[in-house]
């Protein structure tokens, strides 16, 4: 049993002993194959790390740089250039600089509202400090104090003249400063300073660390720690706030852990620079991340327990085979995070690439608007709101002579005529009213006072809150145009004037013969009072004949600007066509609406433009027929299309039944000198719309060959009302006085003193406004001053009642005036109260007419 035992216990030490070999090379198979895979697992998770820190570097590097250029644009933008603009042209705070200070803290603002990091605003502020380094514009929220962080970026700004990027921390928060400086016209101005708040910075480019076994960012400003997650602040060292003096970016970092847990363990860092800026973050890689949840050493005694234990060493084997399982699934998430990292980079780049190209085109239409601003053959004149003077472009520089820095800030009634500058037709009280201007036109003084006629349109500047913000006025020099349609007029009337010669003279011998021959009559039956009076009545009547036909003709020959009243149109319509068609087979028929609107006209220039049209409808029509004349209120809106401004029309529609106007023709009768006629001038359309184009309205025409043609005419409708005429009262109504005559004629002095004398006045004579300035002066040195004088309009080589009311009007305010002129188209005939006078007269006039005034002149008013 001995011998048997002992072969036994040989081979079951054999066995042992192999099976122990056995274990032993397994266990180091095992042991070197668990090692290589912890040595190839920590260098993949070192590499991940590094690439991972170096994507968030770049993302963080590419937010920087396009914060950067942000700024750089708010530097340069417009409102700072005009509040630099402004200083350099002495304006004060109160006069100027104010005003461009708080435009600047508007787009500050704006910037706040509008750039947002995520789904939150990014600014929390936006500074501007000047070159000494002293706060000018603050975009601050109410909610915090500043003061202290102020002062010291006070400093920090006076260091350099370059973009930069500061970080600051005060008792509440971190915060990032984007500073970027400010040049006017090459010279350095301040700094723009944007403040980020660290936390936002954070929250959208860091995940917030919540595992122990996850990668964590340290961030690094100007090589001291900023932000250490708390999941790893145990970790480093306590009281060193900067990184190993050793680290180089890029490459993997080691140093030992602190505390009794961790003793033995190694903590590995990369770092990685924020590229242009003065950041870097360091990733931070625990042991967890590099090995199992064991160190290797822990493995080699755990595999030296599985040689004595072989079931705890299965179960070892089963316990790192489901770690690895485990570990690869965390590889497959880092994996899976790295590549949305990517996406979200390339997403990030894609955004900054549109941004740049979007920012390039914009800059190319600024250069190509600021080019067309320049080069433009047409006047270009941005005022702000309140009227005053933005900029212009070259062609206003060279058409007034002014240079913009002459007129900047200012208001533009600088470029009107002094007269104008308080019409309520001028350019600046359009603006300041907000009314829209199209093809109004409005005069501007040249530096060496010339006049300049410009048509206006004007549109308002909106900004994208569609708030306005300012007025551009765009103009056309029609100086030399005005001047022609002036000469076109003056020779139309000529034209229309030797057409009508024959026809006046023929109804003025009419009428003399009626006058005439009824004195004639008169003088034979003198002893008959009553066919005395008969005969001088037909006598009188025929004068006023006369007198209206005299009217007619001087209204019809006046020229110039109008002078507007408020008129009824209707009775203009029936005078005219009356006056064009005397002598003539054609009739008119006239459509007429009763509630005609009142219309703001000079109704001499509108009399003639009625009496070409109707001359013209006459001639169309050698053979005779009808001429139809409509008369409505039209309201226009803003979408038909018509070159009106929208609002109350008087439309006046003429129709013939003549040969009509050829469809190639219809274009170009408006056209100066343009006529089909062998006799005609071509004046005569071409002047009626230059006087309707000055009245606010327009003309159109429809017209087809062989079917007539009919004109409209389109006239503003007046806000006015209608001054009631005064009812002829024939019988002399009693009026007593002193009354003094001017005029230059004895034979008018003759008769005017004749009536009153009939009507009890006692009455002195003047033969000029010289002569009775000094008679008025006698007469109140004397104490018994003139209760009325009566002086006439013009004297030829004297002075004449204009001027002489002027001067009486100084001597003695309370002076009783009428005015008596035999020219119905002076200016002054539409405003005389304006003049000085108190009452009008027209020659010729009845002795009803003179006492009648008298009377209403003595008695304070009509």
């Amino acid at each position: 049993m001995a011998r048997l035992h002992t072969p036994l216990r040989i081979l079951s030490k054999a066995a042992a002993a192999l099976i122990g070999l056995g274990l032993v090379v397994v266990i180091v198979y095992l042991v070197v194959v668990q090692y290589n895979s912890q040595i190839a697992r920590q260098q993949a998770a070192l590499q991940e790390a590094g690439s991972d820190c170096e994507r968030r570097a770049t993302a963080v590097g590419y937010f920087f740089s396009e914060q950067l250029d942000y700024m750089g644009d708010l530097a340069q933008c417009r409102e700072l250039s005009a509040y630099f603009e402004n200083k350099a042209l002495g304006m004060s705070m109160e006069y100027g600089l104010r005003a461009s200070s708080l435009l600047i803290t508007e787009r500050f603002d704006k910037v706040r509202r509008v750039k947002k990091l995520g789904d939150h605003p990014l600014y929390k502020r936006i500074v501007f400090l000047d070159a000494n380094g002293r706060l000018l514009n603050d975009s601050r929220s109410p909610d915090y104090r500043w003061q202290q962080e102020v002062s010291r970026l006070s400093a920090t700004s006076r260091q350099g003249q370059k973009p930069a990027i500061y970080y600051i921390s005060d008792a509440e928060t971190n915060w990032i400063i984007i500073s970027v400086p400010s040049f006017f016209k090459e010279r350095y101005v301040g700094q723009v300073m944007g403040w980020i708040p660290f936390s936002r910075i954070y929250t959208y480019f860091f995940e917030p660390e919540k595992e122990f076994s996850r990668l964590s960012d340290v961030i690094i400003y100007h090589g001291t720690y900023i932000h250490v997650p708390p999941s790893i602040g145990h970790l480093l060292s306590a009281g060193i706030p900067t990184p190993p003096a050793g680290m180089e970016p890029g490459r993997p970092y080691s140093f030992p852990l602190k505390g009794q847990e961790l003793q033995g363990k190694t903590l590995y860092a990369i770092l990685a620079p924020v590229r242009d800026t003065p950041f870097s973050l360091m990733a931070i890689v625990p042991p967890s991340e590099q090995y199992d949840f064991r160190s290797p050493k822990q493995l080699l005694y755990t595999t030296i327990g599985l040689a004595l234990f072989i079931v705890g060493g299965i179960a070892f084997l089963l316990r790192l085979t489901t770690n690895n399982a485990l570990l690869q699934a965390h590889l497959e998430e880092t994996r899976l995070r790295e590549q949305a990292v990517d996406a979200k980079n390339r997403e990030l780049a894609a955004e900054i690439r549109e941004r740049q190209l979007a920012e390039a085109f914009l800059q190319k239409e600024r250069d190509f608007v600021e080019s067309l601003f320049e080069t433009a053959q047409v006047i270009m004149l941005v005022l702000d709101t309140d009227g005053r003077v933005e900029r212009f472009n070259s062609y206003l520089e060279e058409i007034s002579g002014y240079h913009l820095e002459e007129v900047r800030g200012k208001d533009v009634s600088v470029l009107l005529p002094e007269e104008l500058r308080d019409h309520p037709d001028s350019l600046s009280r359009m603006i300041l009213q907000g009314t829209g201007m199209t093809g109004r036109i409005c005069p501007i003084i040249t530096r060496d006072g010339r006049k300049r006629e410009i048509e206006w349109h004007v549109k308002r500047l909106l900004d994208t809150d569609a708030r306005q913000v300012g007025v551009l006025a765009i103009g056309q020099d029609v100086t030399e145009r005005t001047i022609m349609e002036k000469e076109l007029l003056k020779a139309a009337k000529l034209e229309s004037l030797g057409v009508l010669a024959g026809g006046i003279a023929h109804d003025f011998n009419n009428l003399l013969t009626v006058i005439m021959g009824n004195i004639s009559l008169a003088l034979t039956q003198l002893d008959s009072p009553d066919k005395v009076k008969e005969y001088l009545a037909k006598s009188e009547k025929a004068s006023f004949r006369a007198q209206d036909l005299t009217r007619q003709l001087l209204t019809f020959a006046k020229g110039g600007a109008p002078v507007k009243t408020a008129s009824s149109i209707a009775t203009v319509i029936r005078e005219s066509a009356e006056f064009a068609m005397r002598g003539s087979s054609v009739r008119c028929e006239f459509s007429i609406s009763s509630d005609l609107w009142p219309v703001d006209i000079d109704a001499g220039q509108i009399s003639q433009v009625l009496h070409n049209l109707f001359i013209n409808a006459n001639q169309a029509m050698p053979a005779g027929g009808v001429i139809q004349t409509h008369c409505e209120n039209v309201v226009i809106g803003p979408e038909e299309a018509l070159s009106l401004q929208a609002g109350r029309y008087v439309k006046v529609s003429i129709i013939d039944q003549g040969v009509g106007i050829p469809e190639e023709n219809l274009g170009k009768i408006f056209d100066p000198y343009f006529t089909t006629k062998a006799q005609g001038s071509g004046l005569g359309l071409a002047s009626s719309f230059s006087i309707v184009t000055q009245h606010g309205g327009t003309i159109t025409v429809e017209s087809a060959e062989g079917r007539g043609t009919t004109f409209h005419i389109f006239l503003p409708a007046s806000s006015k009302e209608l001054r009631q005429k005064q009812v002829r009262r024939e019988a002399v109504a009693p009026a007593c006085g002193r009354i003094l005559v001017m005029d230059d004629e004895e034979e008018v002095r003759d008769v005017i003193g004749n009536m009153l004398r009939s009507a009890g006045c006692e009455v002195e004579f003047a033969q000029g406004g010289e002569e009775a300035i000094d008679r008025y002066k006698e007469s109140l040195a004397r104490g018994c001053p003139f209760d009325v004088l009566i002086m006439d309009l013009t004297i030829p080589g004297r002075m004449g009642g204009r001027e002489a009311i002027a001067i009486l009007r100084q001597i003695n305010p309370q002076v009783k005036a009428i005015v008596s002129t035999g020219y119905s188209n002076d200016s002054v005939m539409a405003n005389y109260r304006a003049y000085g006078f108190d009452e009008l007269i027209t020659k010729p006039f009845k002795v009803a007419e003179l006492t009648e005034k008298l009377r209403l002149v003595l008695a304070g008013g009509p």
